[in-house]
């Protein structure tokens, strides 16, 4: 009897606990970003991918921990999807002075499922210079010309 009851409690608390996480998601990805011109290698960026439920939106936030050589502009842009060409972005630009700087950005982007029920965040900086020029100069993860992360989210 005492063993079905301790069962059963801890059946009943995995599962609210459970709820509870599946209600409001926060994922978080680390990644150690190349450098350009005006940047030093070896910056570090945190994607932090928000979502509640029953929202259409993810809510996006980069923490950019950077040294910075000379005056800069940098762009941060989030997307909805591998690509940059896709619908619903969420772009800023910011002016940095040289020295170390913590960089953080804000954004909100439409929930897009794939057709295997995955949602995708891309990420992306550019070093535009200081005239803040466009498109600028990709500040590249490894190869890759952003950080992308991808969940499984239920409906």
């Amino acid at each position: 009897m005492r063993l079905s009851k301790t069962l059963l409690t801890t059946a009943t608390v995995l599962a609210v606990s459970g709820t509870a996480f599946a209600a409001n998601t926060r994922d978080e990805l680390t990644a150690t970003l190349g450098g350009t011109s005006r940047i030093a290698a070896g910056g570090t960026l945190k994607l932090v991918v928000k979502h509640k439920t029953g929202k259409q939106r993810l809510g996006v936030v980069m923490k950019y921990d950077v040294s910075v050589r000379s005056n800069t502009t940098l762009a941060f842009a989030a997307y909805p999807c591998k690509s940059t060409s896709c619908d619903g972005k969420s772009t800023t630009t910011i002016k940095l002075n040289p020295g170390f700087r913590h960089v953080t950005f804000n954004g909100s982007i439409p929930l897009v499922r794939r057709d295997d029920g995955f949602v995708c965040v891309y990420a992306q900086v550019r070093d535009q210079g200081a005239k803040a020029k466009k498109p600028g100069q990709v500040v590249k993860h490894g190869k890759s010309k952003g950080v992308s992360f991808c969940r499984k989210i239920s409906r």
